[in-house]
């Protein structure tokens, strides 16, 4: 199967998301070519990030050649940086390199066919000497890093709308470094060792369990936690009464297990009690609790361990809702099965599914996210849909009217494109392509973060918040990523210490996560939080 996001533009994915699949592209022509897979490392990713945010800030590029590799300002070369960021210290010999590739639009679609993961791919590969450094044997690890905004100045780039910035470093260390390799942090509740530290301990800041490495996503769900491992095996822990965590039994586990039947895995999603995980070749498995035909086979059984999905396939993109959930082809459709008594699997209709059925009147979908009762999807062309329960205002249209097909989420005029959506309990959140934030919907716990504890039926803006590049909501609380590697929370607080501040007290608006490195990865559960 392809690499996911491949042909979407930069501006239409998060961040993290852009670079994975930079990452995936890579390691694609280093197997055809013979040179073994490349793994992410944070220390170079960080280096890359650095160039590529400079590029955006002091737009030398102009003109390509090897001056793109040297800053003006502080004179650092691709080594300079990767030393800098703390890679490899111990051998001073080691090699390294970096490769970069940019490009802009000026607003319509035949423009962002440059900004694309396969586009800085391809541009590497039909260059002799970024190919060569591209496919290097001698290199084992990587940072990419995919910067929104453009990397110079003159004809065209002056007057373009925004573009991408493609930064690629390569480091062959022969020592290992575990801080590097993903690892995991969560809090919250953990009344049935939803955060895997051998307990059941609620946690008010983040900590740190061990058995968990080289993460690449994760997943939460009301009770259950999935990580997702760069060579596609999973790991599993919490509540399994109903079969959700997929090792067979049906034990609650406070400590990881590895599913071993699963291992091509791309993506997992975790809901109510069910899961969910996407293969390499675009089928998808399920396993948990069936009651309304939430496993998509047919029937409203039970099930232990993971078994596809008969007779569906080519999906790019999954997510869990309570007791639904969503799948995005390859072709821009959506498709969703289970719980349908609010009219969240979008088919117009209030009939529960246990088989895939396609969301009505919808097309040219670039993202998916299912929440509590209700779905939202992000299209290619930057415009969000919403369609189920709408009880808080969560659908955004401006009205608490349960709707059964997709409607329009009324995103302000002025706003920037909108590159990232998360739907959480009765609550929305949209992240602009500018690093800005939206969220509407329920407010009780100031989940929307704006201050106050008011309902909101069209998008506001949370306090303060700026320099984001991932969001993700849980059922009353909401977290960011910021560029700084900083992880950012607020919303529900009082029911195990989701928000990770130390307290147990609702925030109205943003408070820093305690005890975290510099992460790159968030996720929420229902009432607990994880991050890598």
């Amino acid at each position: 199967m392809p690499c996911a996001n491949a042909n979407t533009p930069a501006r239409l994915l998060t961040q993290n998301a852009a670079e994975a699949s930079v990452l995936c592209l890579i390691n694609e022509e280093r197997a055809a070519n013979g040179s073994p897979p490349l793994t992410l490392n944070l220390r170079l990713r960080a280096a890359a990030r650095q160039h590529a945010n400079d590029a955006r800030t002091l737009k030398w590029w102009a003109g390509n050649g090897p001056k793109v590799h040297v800053n003006p300002v502080t004179g650092s070369k691709p080594q300079d940086r990767i030393k800098d960021a703390g890679y490899c210290p111990e051998e001073p010999n080691c090699p390294m390199n970096e490769n970069a590739y940019a490009a802009w639009y000026q607003g319509g679609p035949e423009f962002q066919t440059g900004t694309t993961p396969q586009a800085a791919v391809t541009w590497w590969m039909n260059s002799p000497g970024h190919r060569d450094t591209l496919l290097d044997p001698d290199y084992n690890e990587t940072g990419v890093a995919v910067v929104l905004g453009v990397a110079e100045t003159g004809t065209g780039a002056d007057n373009a709308d925004g573009g991408g910035i493609f930064v690629q470093t390569f480091g062959g260390c022969r020592k290992t470094d575990p801080a590097t390799l993903g690892e995991l942090w969560d809090w919250g509740r953990n009344d049935v060792g939803q955060l895997g530290d051998g307990s059941t301990t609620d946690r008010h800041v983040a900590v740190h369990p061990e058995g968990f490495a080289d993460i690449v996503a994760l997943a939460g769900g009301r009770g259950h936690s999935f990580a997702l491992l760069g060579d596609g095996s999973v790991l599993a822990w919490g509540f399994n009464p109903l079969g959700q965590l997929g090792d067979g039994t049906t034990t609650n586990r406070l400590t990881p297990v590895q599913l071993s039947s699963l291992g091509q895995v791309i993506a997992v999603a975790a809901g109510n009690s069910h899961s969910l995980a996407l293969q390499r070749d675009g089928t998808v498995l399920t396993w948990g609790a069936n009651h309304v035909g939430q496993l998509g086979d047919g029937s409203t059984t039970d099930r232990a361990e993971p078994a596809l999905v008969e007779k569906f396939g080519d999906v790019i993109a999954i997510s869990a809702g309570f007791n639904f959930n969503l799948a995005l082809k390859a072709d821009g459709t959506v498709w969703s099965w289970g719980e349908n008594n609010w009219g969240q699997l979008g088919d117009g209709t209030t009939t529960h599914s246990s088989i895939p059925v396609q969301v009505t009147n919808i097309s040219g979908v670039a993202a998916i996210s299912a929440g509590f009762e209700y779905g939202l999807a992000l299209r290619a062309d930057g415009s969000v849909l919403g369609w189920g329960s709408n009880n808080s205002g969560q659908l955004g249209d401006g009205s608490t009217t349960q709707r059964h097909a997709p409607v329009k989420v009324r995103i302000p005029d002025g706003s920037g494109p909108i590159s990232a959506i998360s739907a959480g309990g009765f609550h929305s959140m949209a992240l602009e392509q500018n690093a800005r934030v939206w969220t509407w919907g329920g407010n009780g716990y100031g989940q929307l973060g704006n201050g106050d504890t008011t309902d909101r039926l069209l998008p506001v803006r949370p306090v303060n918040m700026h320099d984001v590049t991932a969001i993700a909501a849980g059922f009353g609380h909401c977290l960011v990523l910021k560029r700084d590697a900083t992880a950012w929370s607020w919303g529900m607080n009082n029911y195990g210490g989701q928000l990770g501040d130390g307290t147990i007290i609702d925030r109205s608006v943003q408070v820093l996560v305690k005890g975290l490195p510099g992460i790159s990865i968030i996720a929420a559960g229902t009432f607990h939080s994880l991050a890598s």
